[in-house]
């Protein structure tokens, strides 16, 4: 019986957090807003509300969707809790 060696396979390649937005920045702004506001109701573990405020303001909802759960924002609350705080720090990073 040959001996097979085994190996560990290499880690993957570390995903960058998100690419540019597909909304302009002050739309974007105005989601984290939106989700963030004192009176949000609670998260349904859905994007309603991501969707609402988009169809309300004719954005594209599939794209910007799907850039938000490339950022970890698979739901509202994790839109706000995800997104939201990483989009900022990058941009306090770029100045």
């Amino acid at each position: 019986m040959a001996f097979r060696a085994f190996h560990k396979p290499p880690p993957p390649e570390p995903v960058p957090i998100f690419g540019e937005p597909p909304i302009p920045l002050e739309f974007l702004r105005d989601l984290f807003a939106w989700l963030e506001r004192p009176e949000a109701p609670t998260c349904t573990h859905a994007h309603k509300d991501t969707i609402r405020f988009l169809v309300d303001r004719d954005l594209p909802a599939e794209p910007v969707l799907k850039w938000l759960r490339a950022g970890g924002g698979y739901c509202d609350c994790k839109v706000v809790t995800e997104v939201a705080g990483k989009w900022r720090e990058k941009q306090v990073e770029q100045g």
